[in-house]
């Protein structure tokens, strides 16, 4: 009977301030009945940390440049598939903004120009590892990596003007030997070429000539071609050969640069005390100590970087290069995440990575980019002038996202209706009708208590729920004073969800009869206030009102406004409206009004009567 192996499961659980990540070793052998058992192998915790940094107006223009970006780059990665050059493209595009941002930092705000600077480093080495296709050697990779890692020395400028000027012997030897040294460890050998040829010349000195010679035919690009790779070999050899023979013996300071050419190990590891991080020694060690090294053997050379500088254990940016340069992505965006002082960076470079390989980013059916993605968007809306960016990360994030989106949305101060707008807008656009719904209602409501009757109808007519449209309109009927209602035009227009409200279609009718008034039609105002009356196209709880401006019209005409025929529908309706009782009316008020109307149509009638037989 063969045992039955462990099956890896991963399960994850979000809050505000954290996501957990849990992996462990199933075993079948112990779970029963859909119970699974096992052994828990790691647990992860990445923290979510205070987002004042996008306070920052540079972080809030890196932010929206980079959306930028990454909008881009979901929508055309929907319509085709990208290349490589296509994710080459957008992340030398992001670090551009970096760079850009960067710049418009002062140096006194040292924290976040640290933090960009340390970004742009970790960005440009996942660049060289991750996303390249590495038809060119990686030790080439890396030394194009190493001219951005190392910075040049303070001296660089003072040197080049010395030596330009013909002022020898104002030049400083150490700092001079110190910049050549770091133009050569970062693969810039023309520059220490020129250095040298000029410095030569003016000291007369044969070793350091012999020297710029060597340097110049130092041909990297060896290293891309496997058939050719092994000419380099032969070239740092014969370098050896020089030392070993003493070539460079009258200029010791010379000897030891070519040493480092030819690969020795402990001048390396001498000169390896004039750099600031150990990962600065990876890409000259790999050139001139292993130049035909592979992807997979970047580990073995990590040890070694590690071991000449004396660390035992990684922390901070030394654990995430450590884990990048062992091409293990997923544990170094684990600890970007808890580092970093923002979401803006793992989660951008996640996306990155996603787009270079699935397989990057996803472990046992998780998705670390996505949670990052959600994370990130999330925290923009902690911040007013971000959140409509927010929406569009995480509406990248699928039904996940949304739910998200569902809960923020909420959070949203509606300080105006502009804001109130765009939400109502983004919600169809992902289909959060009830989000959207409840915007509209609450701005409605809003608007009702400012007495501004057209925009609280306008937003309840937005909510498209028949009862949020009824109930406004009730209230704009009961409060509104009738000579505002001619001014209340979005009534002027059905939709659906209009008709369906029997209260709007009587604020409609009757916004129809105030404009007649107003423009002096009373005849087919008094018209349409019959048929409003009579044929009870309005609930019985609007005829106060109806029954107000009957009153209102019949009194102050002397003339015949209303027709016999009309006259004597309203007194019959009378008769049936007097029967039916009254309406959450005053008894007492309610038959003085009706005394009152049959009166005035008893009066109008006599005044038909007699103007017919005149």
């Amino acid at each position: 009977m063969h045992d039955c192996k462990p099956i890896r499961y991963a399960a994850f659980d979000a809050s505000t301030s954290e996501i957990v990540v849990a992996l462990s070793d199933i075993d079948q052998t112990r779970s029963k009945d859909n119970v699974l058992y096992g052994d828990l192998v790691r647990a992860v915790s990445i923290k979510h940390i205070n987002q004042t940094v996008f306070k920052h107006p540079a972080m809030q223009l890196l932010v929206h440049e980079s959306h930028s970006i990454f909008s881009r780059a979901q929508h055309n990665a929907k319509v085709v598939t990208l290349t490589v050059s296509d994710v080459l493209s957008y992340s030398l595009q992001y670090r551009s903004i970096i760079r850009s941002t960067l710049s418009t930092i002062p140096i006194s705000e040292f924290e976040i120009k640290e933090s960009l600077t340390t970004a742009e480093l970790i960005w440009s080495l996942v660049e060289a590892i991750f996303i390249k296709t590495h038809d060119s050697s990686i030790v080439v990779d890396l030394m194009t990596w190493a001219r951005l890692c190392l910075a040049h020395t303070p001296y660089v400028d003072e040197i080049s003007n010395l030596l330009r000027g013909s002022k020898i012997k104002r030049l400083n030897k150490q700092h001079f030997w110190h910049q050549v040294i770091y133009f050569v460890l970062s693969g810039m050998f023309n520059n220490a070429v020129t250095f040298l040829e000029t410095y030569g010349n003016l000291c007369d000195d044969d070793a350091v000539r012999r020297l710029a010679k060597v340097l110049s035919e130092i041909r990297m690009d060896l290293l891309n071609d496997e058939n050719t790779a092994l000419d380099f070999i032969s070239a740092q050899e014969e370098v050896r050969d020089m030392c070993t023979s003493g070539f460079f013996r009258t200029n010791a300071d010379a000897e030891k640069v070519a040493m480092i050419v030819a690969g020795d190990i402990s001048t390396i590891t001498s000169v390896s005390a004039q750099l600031d991080n150990w990962f600065e020694l990876v890409p000259p060690y790999l050139l001139f100590v292993r130049p035909c090294a592979t992807l997979p053997q970047l580990k073995d050379v990590v040890k070694d970087c590690l071991k000449i500088f004396g660390i035992s254990k990684c922390n901070g940016i030394d654990a995430v290069m450590c884990e990048l340069f062992s091409l293990e992505a997923l544990r170094a965006l684990h600890r970007i995440s808890t580092s970093s002082t923002n979401w803006w960076f793992p989660a951008h470079l996640a996306d990155l990575l996603q787009k270079a390989d699935e397989r990057i980013t996803s472990a046992y059916g998780m998705d670390i980019r996505q949670h990052l993605i959600i994370e990130y968007g999330s925290s923009l809306f902690s911040e007013p002038g971000l959140w409509q960016v927010g929406f569009d990360y995480l509406r990248e994030t699928g039904d996940e996202g949304l739910r998200h989106l569902e809960l923020l949305i909420a959070e949203v101060p509606l300080d105006n209706e502009t804001v109130a707008t765009k939400l109502c807008s983004l919600c169809d656009e992902v289909g959060l009708n009830q989000t959207r719904k409840d915007i509209a209602r609450a701005m409605a409501y809003r608007l009702l208590r400012a007495e501004r009757w057209g925009s609280a109808l306008s937003w309840a007519i937005r909510s498209r729920d028949i009862e949020i449209v009824s109930t406004v309109a009730d209230q704009v009927i009961s409060r509104c004073s009738p000579d505002q209602f001619s001014s209340i035009t979005v009534v002027e227009h059905f939709t659906e969800v209009m008709l369906l409200s029997s209260s709007f279609v009587f604020l409609h009718r009757y916004y129809k009869f105030r404009k007649l008034l107003e423009s002096d039609q009373k005849v087919k105002a008094a018209e349409l206030l019959v048929e409003l009356i009579v044929f009870d196209l309005v609930p019985r709880k609007f005829d106060v009102i109806l029954l107000s401006d009957l009153i209102s019209i019949l009194s102050d005409e002397d003339e015949v406004i209303i027709s016999k025929d009309s006259t004597e529908q309203l007194l019959e309706h009378l008769v049936q409206y007097e029967a039916d009782g009254p309406l959450q009316h005053n008894y007492d008020a309610w038959k003085m009004r009706l005394r009152t109307v049959r009166f005035l149509l008893l009066q109008n009638l006599a005044r038909v009567i007699t103007s017919s037989t005149l």
